[in-house]
This record gives C-alpha cells, sequence and structure tokens, in this order.
C-alpha cells in the first residue's frame, strides 16, 4: 500500500501555500496549524534544510462526525500535507489519512477517512 502522494509543482510554496489553502476552503477544509521545520531546525540545531512546511488541515463537519461516534478518534485527524524543497525542486506530499485503516475496526470511520482521502487528493492534483 502506498502511504502518500507526492507531487512535483512548478510554483514557488509560498504560491503553491496560498493555492492550496484557498481549494481547501472551498472543500470546507481548513489550516489548523503550520510547523516550519527548516525554521526549528536553523533556530534550535543551527541546521539549515531546504524549505519544509508540515500543514495540519482538518474539515471540522468529517472531524465531528467521528468525534460523535468516539471521542477517542480525535487522534486520526487532522490531516497532514507537506511542502517542502528537495534539491531545488518544490513538492506537495499528502500522507495518506486511510493509512491508519490498519488500526481502525469501525467500518464507519474507515469510510470517513477514505472520502476525506478521496478529497485531499484530487485538491492536491489540481494545484
Amino acid at each position: 500500500m502506498d502511504y502518500s502522494i507526492k507531487i512535483q509543482i512548478n510554483d514557488s510554496l509560498e504560491n503553491t501555500k496560498d493555492k492550496l489553502l484557498s481549494k481547501l476552503k472551498e472543500k470546507w477544509f481548513w489550516l489548523v496549524t503550520e510547523l516550519d521545520l527548516s525554521k526549528i531546525f536553523k533556530n534550535k540545531l543551527w541546521e539549515k534544510i531546504g524549505e519544509y512546511h508540515i500543514l495540519w488541515v482538518c474539515n471540522p463537519w468529517y472531524s465531528y462526525k467521528l468525534y460523535k461516534i468516539d471521542p477517542m478518534m480525535g487522534w486520526i485527524l487532522p490531516c497532514k500535507v507537506v511542502l517542502f524543497t528537495k534539491e531545488d525542486k518544490n513538492f506537495i506530499w499528502l500522507v495518506k489519512p486511510t493509512i491508519q485503516n490498519n488500526f481502525l475496526e469501525n467500518d464507519v470511520f474507515k469510510n470517513v477517512i477514505e472520502e476525506v482521502e478521496e478529497i485531499l487528493i484530487e485538491i492536491i492534483k489540481t494545484i
């Protein structure tokens, strides 16, 4: 099973992030938080890497649907989308939410996660 989808982009990470957030909002996904790993490495370890941003994105409706079934399922969401530079090339990378299905026994959870993944892949492919 392929656990992710990675696409090379021909735009800056800043423009890509703006486009991504705009497309996510169209599908009612929101940015929960962003981690700038390159900044953390530089400030805490004095190490330089290419740009590397981890975006936690979430659609509150899907999250609430899972929460209502079992509040302990909060660990599943939000989903992670990574924007990064490697060897002077920019990429967008989605860690597929369905990799977590191996840990779930409830088919409702699995179906919701599969639906979320389909939406996110559709969005990423349009960037």
